[in-house]
């Protein structure tokens, strides 16, 4: 992803998350980001969770952000394997 952009990240999973209270963590040094309820979207799948980040968000990360993808359902909690993004730079930090 790039600092100061909004995109819409792409974890794709073996999971079904269809109907699991799905949580996204990002991680860089002490910036630590969870996403929950109406920021995750799941495909028809269930499989491919996304989450949609904002410029500010995205400016709290420098180099490479660890990301999982954790739910729970009845009781149970599951957990993808940790990921990595890296992080590109940008020329003008300022939030448009």
């Amino acid at each position: 992803m790039t600092r100061g952009s909004t995109p819409t990240i792409k974890l794709i999973t073996e999971k079904n998350w269809t109907g699991w209270d799905v949580w996204v963590t990002l991680e860089e040094g002490n910036t630590e980001l969870t996403f929950r309820d109406d920021r995750i979207l799941l495909d028809e799948s269930g499989c491919n969770v996304y989450v949609r980040l904002t410029q500010e968000e995205t400016l709290k990360f420098q180099r490479s952000a660890k990301v999982q993808v954790k739910g729970e359902k009845d009781g149970i909690v599951e957990a993808t394997l940790i990921g990595k993004i890296k992080v590109y730079p940008i020329l003008n930090e300022e939030v448009m």
